[in-house]
């Protein structure tokens, strides 16, 4: 909605200008006889609205790139996301929505890179042997759910091996 208006108001602030314009180039010989011709024939309004037409939809084009942009930065972050490549920055420059939702986008990456890390760290040290290291799980969160489920399987791994000890001592 922003961009429409904001073309709106280049598409009249450039129209006002090239009525200026024209008054003004009216006065050299050269330039005097088509302005004269197209208002003579047309008239100034109707040149005016036809400019407008014109000149809206590139207005609204170049006002519109920017926001483009943003959204093809913001799709090729998420696209990477889905693909399992934690960790990605997006940068979406300015102080508008998008970038309010790349920022977001941003932060949720960069927990979860954190979260998995802790993870796989915790991963390596259970298949070290280390059976009492505990992942620190988040409730309510799925990656907490799988650190949860990994320190019940580290916990009752331990409790498996410390009775097979048993077992084998008491043979």
């Amino acid at each position: 909605m922003l961009i429409m208006v904001g073309s709106l108001a280049l598409t009249g602030a450039v129209i006002s200008f090239g009525y200026f314009m024209a008054g003004e180039l009216q006065k050299i010989e050269y330039v005097a006889a088509p302005i004269n011709w197209s208002i003579e024939h047309a008239g100034s309004v109707r040149v005016m609205i036809i400019t407008g037409i014109i000149l809206f939809p590139v207005t609204f084009f170049l006002a519109s790139l920017r926001l483009v942009q943003d959204l093809r930065e913001i799709n090729a972050g998420l696209q990477e996301l889905s693909a399992g490549r934690i960790g990605r920055v997006i940068t979406v420059k300015g102080k508008d929505e998008l970038s309010l939702v790349a920022e977001s986008m941003n932060q949720l990456s960069s927990e979860w890179d954190q979260y998995l890390s802790e993870i796989t760290r915790g991963l390596k040290e259970i298949s070290n042997g280390q059976f009492d290291h505990q992942i620190p799980d988040i409730a309510g969160n799925q990656l907490g759910e799988v650190a949860h489920s990994i320190n019940q399987m580290s916990t009752q791994l331990k409790h498996s091996i410390a009775e097979e000890r048993k077992a084998e001592k008491t043979k």
